[in-house]
């Protein structure tokens, strides 16, 4: 093979990433404390957010004042204009004072009372056997760096066919860092609610504007009602990873970790969205751009490792494949990535279950299931034509 100066670049390159990446996450790697970066993050924002709470509040109010005031007024000219008797004058007074000592009851207790809806949702999960204290990114993402250190391990330089294995242990630490992140963007989401968010509840004064502090009681309910489904999933997730580090550090023990990590990820991106969606009235699709863009992109990751370590072709025949087939059933701009990786993962589950039966290398199988694929959609266009 010759030799040109792009090659030995791209040996060097490989060289540096071996080199660096297990002695990175080796035993004098990050330790505990410096995980806990992410929940110093947290923390941070829960106290630069809650210094808000006062001078908010005393905004809120102070909105609320001209709102009722503006509420009067609009029933007085309403009564004159009309003329009704003097019950009804006094029945609508009655029913806008009422109102206006409502809200003002949940302004003025509106951070006490939510802390005891958290507070109770937290002790139904505590219930479930899920402690509050289980939601901290830095345990999560230390959980990932721990498995893909245990698969970087068995990465050698001079072993192309483990060469997968380096990829699988970067896929592994993206499916944790994205879990991890949406679990600071939930946090952060609930501690704007509990105080940027009370100016809203200034706007139920006056029943002109008073949806939006209704929307806004009933958007702070999802946040709880997200929090508390975070609690659940994260438990449970914890318990998938304490499985995970019983599985072998094997290639198809990585493709096993990669695939636990995919569905831990999309149940934390989409279920407390679901929730909150149902609880506001809105329609909440299953999967967000967060969950979509990171499977395609594990998706095609987790081909290329298994790809390199079959000792196969490189990677471009089974990503090509894939894009062929999404094209061949008409899919264009980012639906096209979406059924591509779509269609690797379905090549690869179908592969790994032939694999008794064909004696041909994985990457081949998958290949070849990708090519069938192709011919199938464009036999199907044309028998529509």
């Amino acid at each position: 093979m010759r030799i040109t100066a792009k090659n030995l670049c791209i040996v060097i390159v490989l060289m540096l990433v071996f080199i660096s990446v297990p002695n990175a996450f080796a035993a004098d790697g990050p330790t505990a404390d410096q995980f806990n970066i992410l929940q110093a993050i947290v923390e941070k924002f829960y106290t630069k957010t809650n210094a808000w709470a006062s001078v908010l509040t005393g905004a809120a109010l102070s909105l609320f004042r001209y709102m009722v005031i503006l509420d009067f007024c609009l029933l007085a000219i309403r009564l004159i204009l009309k003329r009704p008797p003097f019950e009804e004058v006094v029945v609508e007074a009655l029913k806008l004072l009422f109102f206006a000592g409502v809200m003002l009851a949940i302004l003025k207790n509106y951070k006490a009372w939510s802390l005891k809806i958290i507070k109770g949702f937290q002790s139904i999960g505590g219930s479930l056997g899920y402690s509050p204290t289980i939601i901290d990114p830095s345990n999560f993402l230390q959980s990932g760096v721990e498995l893909a250190n245990n698969v970087w391990e068995q990465a050698k330089f001079l072993d192309p066919p483990s060469w997968g294995m380096l990829f699988a242990g970067f896929i592994l630490l993206a499916c944790f860092a994205f879990m991890a992140a949406r679990i600071i963007q939930i946090l952060c989401e609930f501690y704007i609610v509990m105080n940027a968010g009370i100016i809203l509840l200034g706007f139920g004064g006056c029943g002109l504007f008073k949806d939006y502090a209704i929307n806004f009681m009933r958007y702070a309910f999802s946040v709880a009602m997200k929090l508390f489904v975070l609690q659940l999933l994260v438990g449970l997730c914890f318990s998938f990873v304490a499985d995970m580090k019983s599985v072998p550090a094997t290639l198809e023990g990585a493709g096993i970790m990669i695939g636990v990590a995919i569905v831990m990820l999309v149940l934390i991106n989409t279920i407390p969205d679901i929730i909150g969606g149902v609880l506001q009235g809105s329609n909440v699709s299953t999967g967000n751009a967060l969950a979509q863009n990171a499977m395609a992109a594990i998706a095609a990751g987790y081909a290329a490792a298994k790809a390199t370590a079959s000792g196969a072709e490189t990677t471009g025949g089974i990503a090509s494949g894939a894009v062929k087939a999404a094209k061949a059933d008409g899919h264009t701009g980012s639906a096209l990535a979406r059924e591509a990786a779509k269609n690797v993962a379905r090549s690869m589950v179908k592969a790994a279950g032939s694999r008794p039966m064909d004696e041909r290398s994985y990457g081949d199988r998958v290949r070849s299931d990708l090519s069938a694929r192709t011919q199938d959609a464009l036999l199907e266009k044309e028998g529509g034509e």
